[in-house]
């Protein structure tokens, strides 16, 4: 039971560096190619950028750990434990500069205080 346990957090943690090091690169599209545009000419550069092919790589990774931590607890109690994720995102982009409302503070906070209270 110890060694399942300790292969959650390890999963859970995994989860949470891909979750920063998507926020990362896609902060990198957006610097290297611009603002999104709905033409050929941009979406081509955008499908070839390697920090699209590596948001692409980390995305599919992240399907296999978020599957297996499922697998383990449930689908409910897995959802509530991946939702640590989200708040690893928020304080990723507040280091990467952007602004955040009182709501979304306030909703990261409700997602660590519900995750803990479920997971006791």
């Amino acid at each position: 039971m110890t060694l399942i346990f300790i292969s959650l957090w390890i999963s859970n943690a995994m989860a949470c560096a891909f979750t920063v090091l998507n926020a990362i690169c896609w902060k990198k599209v957006q610097v290297s190619i611009g603002q999104f545009q709905l033409n050929l000419p941009f979406l081509w550069k955008l499908t070839f950028s390697r920090y699209f092919i590596i948001i692409l790589a980390v995305a599919l990774a992240n399907v296999f750990v978020t599957y297996y931590i499922q697998a383990i607890m449930g689908v409910g109690k897995g959802q509530f434990f991946l939702y640590f994720g989200n708040v690893v995102l928020i304080i990723a982009n507040y280091r990467l500069g952007e602004k955040f409302t009182r709501n979304q503070v306030i909703g990261a906070v409700l997602i660590v205080v519900g995750s803990v209270l479920l997971s006791s």
